[in-house]
């Protein structure tokens, strides 16, 4: 998910994120949250980071796909094009019905 979204980033003219251990271990547990219950919720504000947002999303089939689909979307774009953001961690998790769970986290 990185690639695509630092090739996002790159088009319009911004500087790749690097990849966040901590971020992509939030992510991948708040992914395996959603799988496991259904709901579809943000998470909370993890701490350790000066600035920090989120994108989740369901259903898409692949990496590129949902970050397509987020850059369709005024609220989940702006995110992704936050120059103030340097870090990223991603994660997906499949629920019991085989649906995907994405999470994108973002901080600096």
């Amino acid at each position: 998910m990185l690639t695509h979204t630092n090739a996002a980033r790159a088009a319009a003219g911004l500087a790749p994120l690097g990849r966040s251990g901590t971020l992509v271990s939030y992510a991948c547990t708040w992914a395996s949250q959603l799988a496991a219950t259904g709901n579809f919720v943000h998470s909370s504000f993890p701490g350790g980071f000066s600035s920090w947002g989120e994108n989740i999303a369901w259903g898409y089939g692949s990496a590129s796909a949902v970050v397509e689909g987020w850059m369709g979307s005024a609220g989940h774009r702006a995110n992704i094009l936050n120059g103030g953001y340097t870090l990223h961690g991603a994660c997906s998790a499949a629920g019991g019905d085989g649906r995907l769970y994405w999470v994108q986290q973002f901080g600096s």
